[in-house]
């Protein structure tokens, strides 16, 4: 079929979102039959075909119908593309929702695909996501997000508010402005009546701020804060100082209180920062590793050998985590019971696992070929695990740019192999969720 260029982008400022190496504008194919078939064309249509070059994206739209950017609409225009897209978002997303919930991985992984694909930058001059194609919303720049932001899957949400708001206000005003008399036509006695209240309200003013000023004076005197001049005293009734402004109290009883009020902020400073190392940072990215499907044994074997220089120990069930350069990935494990092995919980009892390698956490001893290695010595309690990654210091390698990873899964003499990338600095990843033992 026939498609229409709507516009070329580039990706200078934005982070395609994806899972493992597959980018969501990578699905579209996949997304638009889904749609297609499941809601019909006009939601398929909602999202521009990405067409990747070698200066960026361009996009391209069925041919009917001639497309204009959203912030070039007159405002009635703007009102029912709004309509049209907030109801077909919101039927796409309860869509997602629903495959989400499912309990097979290919109609989860769909739904969180579809999830992404409604994420959009915000929207600036001369970078518009939103267009219309004979009245039709057609959305450029899907499956983006700002490189900055922590969280941008609400960006198209607040754009319909705003833009609804807007408009309405507008419109209000519009409609208050044509309800308003105009003003009565100017005759002498009603110019003399205005001329002589202008001059009543600026001497009013200027009485006010008299008043003002003798009441300052008078409070600064009272306070002891004005001394007379040329070594005058100053009247008796002007001499009283109140005991606000008496020196500071340092008797013994106000000193030991100041120290312990200062040991108990010192505590409460303690709490919170143990709070927050148990809090996690940033929401967790769900888009999972992808698995080798033939991973190479010998690498494999290569990565246990050198975890035990680094003094990691032999166990029932071990993971490795690898990679490149001097950024400080963490690897955390959540066990069935809730409970998380990491570098804040070394030794987990009740999950019988412990973190023995943890590199890259100082800029002391940095490596270019850092591990981290969680292992159980005995067999680890039945259950479903989840395997995450933490880019909690990007330094040089990682603070602006995704780091790839490697990790390594050992049980019952077999290993298997996930690979990805977890976003620059603050990232957070789930690798894979595991059943062990």
């Amino acid at each position: 079929m026939d498609r229409q260029l709507i516009a070329e982008t580039t990706l200078v400022g934005l982070r395609p979102l994806g899972m493992g190496s597959r980018r969501v504008q990578d699905s579209w194919n996949e997304i638009d039959s889904y749609l297609r078939n499941a809601l019909g064309a006009r939601y398929a249509d909602l999202f521009a075909e990405p067409v990747p070059g070698s200066r960026g994206v361009s996009w391209f739209a069925a041919p009917e119908g001639e497309p204009k950017a959203y912030s070039d609409l007159d405002e009635d225009a703007q009102r029912a593309l709004l309509e049209a897209l907030k109801e077909r978002s919101e039927t796409i997303r309860a869509h997602a929702a629903t495959l989400a919930a499912s309990k097979r991985d290919s109609d989860r992984r769909l739904g969180q695909t579809l999830e992404w694909a409604l994420v959009v930058p915000e929207a600036e001059p001369g970078r518009d996501f939103l267009y219309s194609v004979g009245g039709e919303p057609l959305l450029v720049n899907w499956g983006t997000r700002d490189e900055q932001a922590k969280d941008g899957g609400a960006v198209l949400q607040e754009f319909l508010a705003g833009e609804a708001w807007r408009l309405r206000q507008e419109q209000e005003a519009e409609r208050a402005a044509a309800a308003t008399p105009p003003p009565p036509p100017l005759t002498e006695q009603r110019v003399y009546r205005d001329s002589v209240a202008a001059v009543s309200a600026w001497w009013l003013l200027w009485l006010l701020f008299g008043l003002l000023m003798i009441a300052i004076m008078y409070l600064l005197l009272l306070g002891c804060g004005v001394r007379w001049p040329f070594g005058l005293e100053r009247p008796a009734f002007l001499n009283f100082c109140p005991s606000a402004f008496a020196a500071e109290d340092t008797t013994p009883d106000r000193l030991a209180r100041a120290e312990q009020k200062g040991q108990d902020l010192e505590r409460q400073v303690l709490l919170l920062q143990r709070d927050l190392a148990r809090t996690q940072r940033c929401p967790i990215d769900t888009a999972q590793a992808e698995i080798v499907e033939e991973p190479n044994q010998e690498e494999a074997r290569r990565a246990f050998e050198e975890i035990r220089k680094e003094g990691g120990a032999e166990g029932e069930v071990e993971i490795i985590l690898e990679w490149q350069g001097d950024a400080d990935l963490d690897l955390h494990i959540i066990c069935p019971d809730g409970s998380r092995v990491y570098f804040q919980n070394r030794n987990n009892a009740r999950c019988g696992a412990v973190l023995d390698v943890d590199m890259n956490s100082t800029t002391r001893d940095l490596s270019q070929t850092p591990r981290e290695h969680v292992t159980w010595p005995q067999s680890p309690k039945p259950g479903r695990y989840q395997i995450i990654v933490d880019n909690f210091a990007g330094r040089s390698s990682g603070r602006s740019t995704p780091v790839p990873y490697k990790v390594y899964v050992s049980r019952g003499g077999e290993i298997e192999v996930y690979e990805g990338e977890i976003a620059e600095e603050g990232g957070t990843g789930l690798v894979q969720e595991v059943t062990l033992p």
